[in-house]
């Protein structure tokens, strides 16, 4: 009866034992589980934040893209413009010259007429 007793006791003292390490391991499940929830949690964050990053990325790269193309419209509009004032320098140039020689022309007109 003692010895029955004792295996009771024994195998009560086993099943408490039993009990508070299952209540132990899902503790630390829950535990375990919490903590894997804030990873996922500040992994959605990371990848939000990223994604945000990557979105002003090409925004950027589409504003210098527009920066580009408007430098490169302006440089062409400058050449134009420079083309056109080298013609007007030419048509300048030729008209000083086509004056300059009526000018003499007329000089040696009046110095025939003065003779």
């Amino acid at each position: 009866d003692e010895g029955l007793r004792a295996r009771e006791h024994a195998l009560g003292a086993h099943e408490r034992g039993l009990a508070e390490r299952e209540e132990s391991l899902a503790e630390r499940e829950r535990e375990h589980g919490d903590a894997l929830q804030r990873l996922k949690a500040r992994l959605a964050e990371h990848e939000q934040e990223q994604a945000r990053a990557v979105e002003a990325l090409e925004e950027m790269r589409k504003e210098v893209s527009r920066q580009e193309q408007d430098a490169a419209s302006r440089a062409q509009s400058l050449r134009e413009a420079e083309a056109s004032l080298d013609e007007e320098r030419s048509r300048a140039a030729a008209e000083a010259a086509h004056c300059a020689n009526r000018v003499r022309a007329l000089a040696d007109r009046e110095a025939l007429a003065a003779q």
